[in-house]
């Protein structure tokens, strides 16, 4: 199911807002784990199917429970700033990290790659990372990130560049490693 504002979704699904269960007005994350964690689950007021997430509404007719399947309560789930929201961003992400722990121990990064379609892949990361970004600090690679996307990789750069805007010294340089090309840099160079 795509993004959806929960405003809308109570309306697509026609909600009755004031029939929903009554809710404390500011319920305790325990209250709340308690909710989510009650078998069996209290219905989803979107599908009816056992709901996985609850959430507290301030409605004209008091505080009310609103309890969502998995599904639905994704679907309006605002993301955090700065996180990726596609999968091949959420794949970026990891891969970095895998990079990062595996430079760190010395060792050549690996992914295994699980998906419902095909299974386990073996995603080696010289094939998946085509876009190199290197962080530079007082003149020596600090940090680095290789993606498949050239896409995920200008998010990645602007996010780098944000994150060092304050630091003298700092430089951030994308490269695409097929061709050897320098894509952009930060700070520009004249």
């Amino acid at each position: 199911m795509d993004h959806i504002s929960l405003d809308e979704l109570l309306k697509q699904a026609r909600v009755d807002v004031g029939a929903l269960p009554s809710a404390p007005a500011s319920p305790t994350r325990q209250q709340v784990r308690a909710r989510i964690t009650t078998r069996p689950a209290y219905p989803c007021a979107v599908c009816g199917k056992g709901g996985s997430m609850a959430r507290v509404l301030d409605t004209d007719q008091g505080v009310r429970w609103l309890d969502l399947c998995l599904s639905h309560g994704l679907a309006v789930l605002e993301p955090a700033p700065r996180m990726p929201t596609t999968m091949e961003g959420i794949l970026a992400d990891l891969r970095e990290v895998v990079a990062e722990v595996a430079a760190e121990r010395g060792r050549t990064p690996h992914v295994r790659l699980w998906t419902d379609e095909d299974g386990w892949q073996d995603t080696p990361m010289d094939d998946q990372h085509r876009y190199h970004l290197t962080l530079i600090l007082d003149g020596r690679p600090a940090r680095h990130g290789w993606w498949g996307v050239e896409a995920v990789a200008r998010e990645k750069f602007t996010l780098w560049v944000s994150e060092c805007s304050g630091k003298a010294g700092s430089r951030v340089i994308l490269t695409d490693e097929h061709t050897g090309a320098v894509l952009t840099t930060w700070p520009k160079q004249p």
